[in-house]
């Protein structure tokens, strides 16, 4: 049995092991309380959590509704000869309640919204009305071809799983046709045959064929419609605009309409939605007859009725009631007036049964009835007893397991065990089909936050994010800890912010310092390697910290200290310094690790905890059954006295879980990260148990390293370690295994100073046999040592050629990505006895033996030589021989010497070492310091270089006890764990592949993204693992969702909080998620331009109908090259009664006045001048006709090459039939000018093509909208999909274009400091340069960069590779940037002034244009499009990332060499949507992070006001000049693709809608009571980089200022200029208005939010000089009796003091120092306080 308590305890208890492992301190107080701290109770887990529902009510049969005539005779037939406990429709047991009432419901005539819990059976509720319909035609010969249902699904992966169950419940019955439409549907039967046989495959592997009742092509569908249609929203618009797929529609005698998952139909999505669907019944004779049906997850009790009605209303334009709501019942059992006092041992014995049930009873004296079922006996057991009446009283809602004990032990007494032992019988019981209860576990683990320590003399350490502690009634500085991870070191690590080192605000900020703590007296050296720095650096990263305030100055200013604080509290500490290919602090004391701040990696953590779930998943379990082994006959007359013995049955189970992703990247590397992570386990389990095994054996006589691989060999072999998934065992596995154990071998040799190894647990060691004891000997006499000291030393110093890589097994020729996995490079590591020459000083991979001389002639020192020096008493001299001699004479020349390559470089082969065991006679030892182990004793020494600790005895069980990896390496289970990705970035076939070799337990995990959270069924699934919390409660219930829907068994969800503010939020209040619910979608019909989209999409469609030459196979030419579109104006013009008529039926009537259906108007805003279509037809052919002229102007001129060049970009832009260039596609040029509907779907999406050698079985769909692609596909991008790694490399071009095959536009970002705007234009900058969209200022011609927009994807190189240990890391982003669009539509341009003295203006405008931007540059051949990065370029020879070419031998995308230069490009992708401007005239619009608060607190309230789905809207700033300074203002946008006009409604006349937007922003930033901000306010899943910038306090202060009465006033007036005086003024003849108080502000950093970004620095050090927070910022100082006015910046009544923005700002008052913040010397001002 999965026992949850035990298994959650067991993750909670490994994944603290794992931590406080992983992290080895060397400061044994720090140790201590860490290891504390990690044990305390929620400090990383919480749960498990127990959530109770009883079984739905249960219904009547479909045997007696045929009795009753609700349903048809003829389901009798629909499986004949089946069982009926094999049947897909079960007959004669009774269905739920609420399917009966679905069914009952239909038949009435109603249409119904079925939402019920995950795994309630919703399916059957469409389901089966549907098929009783056909058959009933059936009855009456009125079945003949046409669809009569449609079943609408959102995702392809849901439609295919419906596919499957029709499959299932049709293959005995032809009469009945289905197929389903989507765009990996076939156009011909044979295609679609091949396709199926592709994807679906017998036991055998032999491909199936599909049924005769199935359509699979769309010729099929075309000629014999199906009866049920499967398919999508999107396609489903595009049959409806396709001349042949409408034939589908046009017989249609639809009866069903039903929308599966209809929660996700919200916002633009849901009016999209609707209006297909209006559309849609348009179309057909009969829509009054046509049944809705809607199926959603739980949205809500009774309370939420009226809301579900009006979304199923308006959804369908259909009528609903509420009594149309069909919610699930659930029914808790009677229970008995007395119960019974039945002993927890009862439920114990039966949870772990060793006799059969009725004896475990007996044995209690508990009667069984022998008629009864098991599942009813354990029914009637546990409604009798009183534990369960209890239970059920206590466990209301979603609590602990201990808090339902606790709550449960103030009536009898129980343990948690007993409590987990009941609920496992009670999820057994059963009866009249109905199970007791349905049971759930949550277990929630979080991230580590990090380690937060105060220092001496008052050591304390934290596990959460502090300023100051207060210890001993004095307040002492927190800092946040790191951590050595090769000697354990203790330092702090942040920022210096005016002299004082504050936590940095995330750990990936690269200004962040780190410092190592110095002990006492403590002097640190040089680094010790032949690269060190010179001498004349001592000293130069030392620092004083002081504890008490944090408060930091290098050790030569050590007398500086302002704080006052004392000598007492002032700590040394030393910077680390940023080295390495990673740039990763090294450790200043130990030289060989890094300073790491104490954050377990994602990855890593969440494969800690899945190896752990993995194997507390059971792999049997024992059967609770009545059962009486048989009467064996025998001749014994008396025989029968004898009681038979019962049995037990012992039951396989696969271990098996779902584990969920929020993106498919991080999915992708789960699956392939956790194969491997698993393996490295296996490989060092297995050694463990050989060394084990063998202990005895190998302590006499010490084995070769080869003797260890050939027996793991066999081990891997016999317990088929490493087999494939749906592993037969037929398959030879012995290469496979010795592969594997040179690898488990090699990496243990090679890896075995870590903490994690077999040699650090004391299991193993490896000695070197060149070190004979005569020799030993021989070395000890002269130098006076003792023989076993010097042995040990020389161990050591050959060790560290193993350590460093320098070793090669015996015959084993390794990958590159396997050394790749144990050497950390690919290269071979070698060594040589010293690197003199430069030539050698440039190899990475080579080290030398002796160190090489300076050139002021003095040696460098290295390990090895303070080794010796150290333990032998010699010189710096002494030692270098002694090393040089060992070198030539052991190493190199004796028979156990290292093999040579070549050029005096050498290595270690395998066979000079030998393999010895720890025991008695070679003890582990513990160094007393560090807390470092080792079996080799020097003199009783430490073997960390640089820690002085001495060694002590440890025995064996001291050091395992309670370590992580040691009861991990002990576990026996040796069998593999095979998980594979399951998102959708795979194709079809391989998504069906998975998902089959999952419910089949070929697999033991599937790592998913999105693509299994809906309703796909996976069988009897127990257990779910969620990577992250999931974005939503709603996210949360889909996906534990997966988990429990067969009956007779409790579901497990164990969630992963990683280090975010949304998961940390939802850890501590666990049960919002467990508890969550789906908000109803809310949306009107009133969106002008998505109704005007779909106006135009009816009138194509009937266009198209009567001229289906002008789709053209859905290519544009005949529309934009010839005379399609004049054909389709001349259509319109006629005004074609049909098409009124359809248009009448297909849009609300409530619009047909605004959208101008009678009159005809709507035909202007298609095909009139400024008409969506001629605008996007003109310019297209415009465009056609510049290239024309420019080819003939450039042929004149005899410019042969660049008339060539604009000829073949001519003919790939227009792409005529003669052109000979593909085509451009019809559809998507009328979605992407926003002609057609777009449904929330990106228009712009591209792929990453796999290289040409791909498997053509194994295609991928790597699709990403371009915004998304600019990033995440880039050349040198990787990108994980189906366990393989691809490597971006090409931006695509098609093979027969040898021109360009992308649009190349012009991007460039100012160079003004306080502008930085980016700036995008389509036409080449003129030679002047062009003016800056925000500040004015020209951009001279050489900013200007040509950008590629890669509209034609990308293109991966050849060969993937394997996917390694470590993530591919995304170098690459991209922000959203308003470039504005001079040809944007201006829609309204508003400006008002507020309690008439503050001013705001708004701008909404249409088809205004946004930029992404890829945050790197590349060098892209124009020719082929091969593309490398900046980054990895400067990796190659000579590069410039300067430069405006490079050249590089390169091969086209399809194998041919390309002498292409590859020239300096961006990456970039602009798009249209609707947009306003917001511009607040005010100077505190300077500081972003204001703004930015601002920008989210209006975002959250448009979606309240406006009924907007918050992600169907963005944001992001942009700067504006605002009298002579620049100033941020806010944009927001439809999120949808192309515009959804939803922001265009924030602009009124009045003002009154953009008031009360503000109105609700201030309430919801105000009314919460955070700090500085939280969920509740203005933090949401999608903003999390930026959670640390806002603030709730800021958002609602600032709004404040815009919210009151409000007066419109002209435009002209927003920016009114300063008037200045030039005589002084008095006090009494001026005031100061609408100032922001800042007397909450404690000092200048939590101030900084107030400073306009270009001043921080200016401001940085006043709290340094003790210079007071202002009293009042932003206030409007005016001139009593005149028009002047101006704005203070900073002010200090007190002081009298005014800071103004600029001098052009700057008012003289007498007594008063004014001055601008240009002015302003700190150390001088500070002299004014």
């Amino acid at each position: 049995m999965f026992d949850p308590i035990q298994a959650s305890n067991n993750i909670r208890d490994e994944f603290i092991s794992y931590i406080s492992t992983s992290f080895h301190l060397a400061d044994q107080e720090y140790a201590k309380q860490f290891t504390r701290a990690l044990g305390k109770e929620s400090a990383v887990s919480k749960g498990p959590y127990l959530d109770i529902s009883d079984s739905f009510e249960s219904g009547k049969s479909i045997t007696t509704l045929i009795s009753e005539n609700e349903m048809s005779p003829l389901f009798q037939e629909l499986e004949p000869g089946v069982p009926e406990g094999d049947k897909e429709i079960k007959l004669v047991r009774g269905l739920y309640k609420h399917q009966e009432k679905a069914v009952r419901k239909i038949n009435a005539g109603k249409n119904i919204v079925v939402t019920t819990g995950t795994g309630s059976g919703k399916t059957e509720c469409f389901i089966l009305p549907i098929i009783n319909h056909l058959l009933r035609e059936k009855e009456a010969g009125t079945l003949n071809d046409g669809v009569r249902a449609i079943l609408i699904y959102p995702m392809n992966a849901l439609a295919n799983d419906q596919m499957k169950r029709l499959r299932l419940i049709l293959k005995q019955y032809p009469d009945i046709t289905f197929g389903v439409y989507n765009s990996s549907t076939q156009h011909e039967d044979s295609a679609g045959i091949a396709e199926y046989g592709r994807i679906f495959k017998d036991k055998d592997g032999k491909p199936l064929k599909p049924l005769k009742n199935e359509a699979i092509s769309r010729k099929t569908m075309q000629t014999r419609p199906p009866h049920i249609l499967v398919t999508n929203y999107a396609m489903l618009e595009y049959m409806m605009l396709r001349p042949n797929d409408d034939l589908v529609f046009s017989g249609a005698k639809l009866r069903f309409l039903v929308l599966d998952e209809a929660h996700i139909y919200r916002g633009a999505t849901g009016i999209e939605t609707s209006l297909l669907l209006r559309r849609l019944k348009a179309r057909i004779s009969n829509p009054s007859e046509v049944h809705h049906i809607l199926t959603s997850a739980t949205l809500g009790g009774k309370e939420a009725d009226d809301d579900i009605v009006s979304f199923a209303t308006t959804l369908c334009d259909a009528r609903f009631d509420a009594d149309d709501i069909i919610r699930s019942t659930t029914v808790m059992p009677p229970l008995p007036e007395v119960s019974q006092d039945i002993p927890f041992e009862v439920f114990a014995h039966l949870t772990h049964p060793d006799t059969s049930m009725d004896a475990i009873l007996k044995q209690y004296g508990i009667s069984v009835n022998s008629n009864q079922s098991d599942s009813e006996i354990l029914y009637d057991l546990c409604v009798s007893s009183k534990a369960y009446r209890i239970l059920r009283e206590c466990a209301v809602r979603p609590m602990t397991v201990h808090e339902i004990a606790t709550a449960m032990r103030k009536y009898m007494n129980l343990r948690d065990i007993d409590l987990v032992n009941l609920i496992h019988i009670a999820s057994k019981a059963e009866k009249n089909k109905t199970a007791l209860i349905k049971a759930r576990y949550h277990m929630f683990v979080r991230a580590l936050e990090g380690t937060f320590i105060t220092l001496n003399p008052n050591k304390k350490l934290f596990l959460t994010r502090q300023n100051y502690a207060e210890i001993d009634g004095e307040s002492w500085k927190v800092f946040e800890a790191v951590v050595c991870d090769d000697c354990g070191r203790i330092g702090v690590a942040g920022k210096t912010i005016n002299g004082r080192l504050e936590s940095a605000a995330n750990r990936y900020d690269e200004a962040m310092e780190v410092y190592l703590l110095r002990s006492q007296g403590e002097e640190l050296d040089l680094e010790e390697d032949d690269d060190a720095e010179d001498e004349s650096n001592i000293g130069k990263e030392d620092y004083v910290l002081c504890a008490k305030c944090g408060e930091i100055h290098h050790e030569s200013q050590k007398v500086e200290f302002s704080c006052g604080h004392g000598t007492e509290s002032l700590i040394r500490v030393r910077k680390a310094e940023r080295k390495g290919v990673r740039n990763e602090n090294k450790c200043p004391c130990c030289n060989l690790g890094h300073m790491k701040l104490f954050y377990i990696g994602y990855d890593v953590a969440t494969a800690v905890i899945g190896t752990e779930l993995f194997e507390q998943l059971p792999e049997s379990e024992e059967v609770l059954k009545n059962k009486k082994a048989p009467v064996v006959a025998t001749n014994n007359l008396f025989a029968m006295a004898v009681e038979p013995k019962t049995t037990v049955d012992i039951v396989k189970k696969k271990r098996q879980f779902l584990t969920f992703s929020d993106s498919r990247s991080e999915a992708a590397f789960y699956a392939c990260y956790m194969t491997s992570f698993y393996e490295e386990f296996l490989r060092r389990r297995g050694i463990w148990h050989i060394i084990e095994n063998n202990r005895e054996s190998i302590s006499q006589h010490p084995w070769e390293i080869s003797t260890l691989v050939q027996e793991l060999t066999s081990y891997f072999d016999s317990n088929r370690t490493f087999a494939s998934p749906g592993d037969k065992g037929t398959e030879n596995l012995t290469a496979t295994s010795k592969r594997q154990a040179w690898i488990a071998v090699l990496n243990e040799m090679v890896n075995a100073r870590r903490s994690t190894s077999l040699v650090s647990l004391g299991i193993l060691d490896f000695v070197y046999k060149g070190n004979s004891e005569e020799l030993m000997a021989a070395v000890a006499k002269m130098y006076g040592q003792e023989a076993s000291d010097v042995n040990a030393l020389f161990n050591l110093l050959v060790m560290d050629i193993v350590y460093n890589g320098a070793l090669e097994g015996e015959d084993c020729a390794l990958t590159s990505d396997e050394r790749e996995y144990i050497y950390y490079a690919a290269h071979p590591r070698r060594f040589k006895k010293c690197k003199n020459s430069d030539a050698d000083k440039r190899k990475n991979y080579l080290n030398g033996w002796i160190p090489r001389v300076r050139e002021n002639g003095r040696p460098f020192k290295n390990g090895r030589i303070t080794r010796l020096m150290t333990m032998m008493g010699i010189t710096e001299d002494a030692a270098k021989e002694l090393l040089a001699m060992y070198w030539d004479a052991v190493l190199v020349d004796s028979v156990h010497g290292l093999t040579p390559e070549g050029d005096g470089e050498y290595f270690f082969s395998t066979d000079k070492f030998m393999v010895v065991v720890g025991n008695k006679a070679r003890p582990v030892y513990v160094c007393e310091k560090c807390g470092k182990t080792t079996m080799v004793n020097c003199k009783n020494r430490c073997t960390t270089l640089k820690c002085d600790g001495h060694l002590k005895p440890i025995t064996h069980e001291a050091l395992l006890e309670g370590n992580h990896y040691a009861r991990l390496y002990a576990e026996r289970l040796m069998s593999p764990l095979h998980i594979k990705e399951h998102t959708a970035q795979l194709g079809r076939a391989e998504q069906q592949k998975y998902q089959e070799m999952f419910v089949n337990k070929e697999i033991n995990a599937l790592s998913c993204s999105t693509t299994f959270e809906m309703g796909v069924d996976v069988g009897d699934l127990e257990t779910v693992y969620l990577r992250n919390m999931p974005p939503s409660p709603a996210n949360y219930v889909q996906r534990a969702g997966r988990a429990g829907r067969s009956i007779h068994s409790a579901a497990y969800s164990l969630t992963y909080s990683k280090l975010s503010s949304h998961d940390f939020t939802y850890f501590e209040h666990p049960e919002r998620m467990i508890s969550g619910k789906i908000g109803v979608p809310l949306f009107s019909i009133s969106n002008e331009k998505i109704i005007l989209r779909h106006v135009f999409a009816v009138a194509l469609s009937n266009f198209l109908a009567h001229n289906p030459d002008v789709y053209n196979g859905n290519n544009a030419d005949i529309l934009v090259n010839q005379d399609g579109y004049e054909r389709l104006k001349a259509y319109l013009l006629e005004k074609p009664e049909d098409l009124k008529t359809l248009l009448l039926k297909s849009i609300p009537a409530a619009m047909h006045t605004t959208m101008g259906i009678a009159d005809w108007s709507w035909v202007t805003k298609l095909i009139g001048p400024d008409g969506t279509l001629n605008i996007a037809v003109m310019d297209f052919r415009e465009t056609v006709t510049w290239y024309e002229k420019e080819f003939k102007r450039l042929k004149r001129q005899g410019d042969i090459q660049a008339a060539a060049r604009c000829e073949r970009q001519l003919k790939e832009f227009r792409r005529s039939q003669e052109d000979n260039r593909g085509r451009n596609e019809l559809i998507e040029f009328l979605v992407r000018y926003n002609v057609l509907p777009k449904y929330g779907f990106p228009v712009d999406t591209v792929e990453l093509y796999q290289g040409m050698d791909f498997n053509q079985d194994k295609k991928l769909q790597m699709v990403r909208d371009l915004q998304l692609a600019i990033a995440e596909y880039a050349p040198d991008a990787q990108v994980v999909a189906d366990g393989k790694l691809y490597t971006s490399r090409y931006i695509r071009k098609l093979p027969q274009a040898t021109g360009q095959d992308w649009r190349e536009v012009y991007i460039a970002q100012c160079g003004n400091p306080s502008c930085m705007t980016w700036n995008h234009k389509v036409i080449e900058p003129s030679k002047r340069g062009e003016l800056c969209i925000s500040c004015g200022n020209p951009i001279e011609k050489a900013r200007w960069r040509k950008a590629i927009e890669p509209r034609k994807g990308f293109i991966a190189e050849s060969k993937p590779k394997d996917v390694p240990l470590r993530k591919p890391e995304r170098s690459y982003r991209s922000d959203d940037y308003y470039i504005g669009d001079t040809t944007r539509k201006v829609m309204y341009k508003k400006t008002f002034r507020i309690f008439d003295d503050e001013k705001l203006q708004m701008e909404t405008s249409a088809n205004d244009s946004l930029m992404v931007v890829c945050n790197d540059h590349f060098y892209v051949c124009e020719h082929c499009g091969y593309a490398i990065s900046s980054t990895s370029g400067k990796e190659e020879k000579d590069f410039n990332s300067f430069a405006k070419s490079y050249e590089k031998k390169h091969k086209s995308p399809w194998g041919k060499e390309c002498s292409g230069l590859l020239y300096r490009k961006e990456l970039c992708h602009s798009f249209k949507t609707d947009v306003v401007k917001i511009t607040f005239g005010t100077s505190r619009a300077k500081n972003q992070s204001t703004m930015l608060s601002v920008m989210y607190a209006l975002l959250e309230a448009v979606s309240s006001v406006l009924d907007i789905e918050r992600i169907d809207i963005k944001g992001c700033l942009h700067k504006v000049r605002f009298k002579c300074s620049m100033i941020y203002e806010i944009i927001l946008y439809d999120a949808v693709a192309g515009g959804a006009g939803h922001v265009r409604r924030l602009v009124t006349d009045d003002c009154g809608v953009f008031q009360k937007v503000i109105q609700k922003a201030i309430s919801l930033t105000k009314g919460c009571n955070c700090n500085p901000s939280c969920y509740n306010c203005l933090r949401n899943y999608y903003n999390q980089t930026i959670h640390d910038k806002l603030n709730r306090i800021e958002a609602y202060s600032f709004l404040e200022h815009y919210y009151g009465p409000t007066a419109a006033i002209p435009d002209d007036q927003f920016e009114e200029q300063h008037q200045s005086t030039q005589e002084e003024l008095t006090e009494n003849k001026v005031r100061f208005v609408d100032g922001y108080s800042c007397t909450d502000y404690q000092n200048w950093n939590e101030f900084a939010p107030m400073i306009p970004e270009e001043y921080i620095y200016t401001f940085a050090d006043m709290d340094m000089l003790h210079i007071p927070i202002p009293s009042e910022s932003y206030c409007k100082l005016s001139v009593i009796g005149t028009n002047i006015s101006s704005e203070v910046l900073f002010l200090w009544k007190n002081k009298k003091i005014l800071v103004f923005d600029n001098d052009n700002e700057k008012i003289d008052i007498q007594g008063w120092t004014s001055l601008s913040v240009s002015e302003i010397k700190p150390r001088e001002f500070a002299k004014l306080f």
